[in-house]
């Protein structure tokens, strides 16, 4: 039988009805930390290699961001200098830029 069905301690006759009631109070807040500790343990232990390959995931995911910027950047700044007094070469095909 649970602690928080019945108070173990009803029938100890040294016991007034307050101090069981108290003690029995203690008994749940007991049952209430191990199981608090149980699952602090468990998350401590387990998710670290989930949330670390979840990490990973976002990093794989940030370096493309990351690389796709700087290509539109270098694009925007290969065009703007083309408008802004480069010019291309004669050659068909070629499309080296010269300033």
């Amino acid at each position: 039988m649970s602690v928080f069905e019945r108070n173990p301690y009803e029938d100890q006759h040294g016991l007034s009805t307050i101090e069981s009631e108290v003690l029995w109070e203690y008994a749940k807040l007991l049952e209430h930390v191990k199981e608090l500790s149980s699952r602090v343990k468990e998350m401590s232990e387990e998710p670290e290699q989930a949330l670390v390959s979840q990490l990973r995931g976002l990093e794989r995911k940030m370096g493309l961001f990351r690389a796709s910027v700087w290509a539109v950047i270098n694009d925007q700044q290969g065009l703007e200098s083309g408008s802004e007094g480069g010019s291309l070469s004669g050659t068909e095909g070629d499309m080296t830029i010269t300033h």
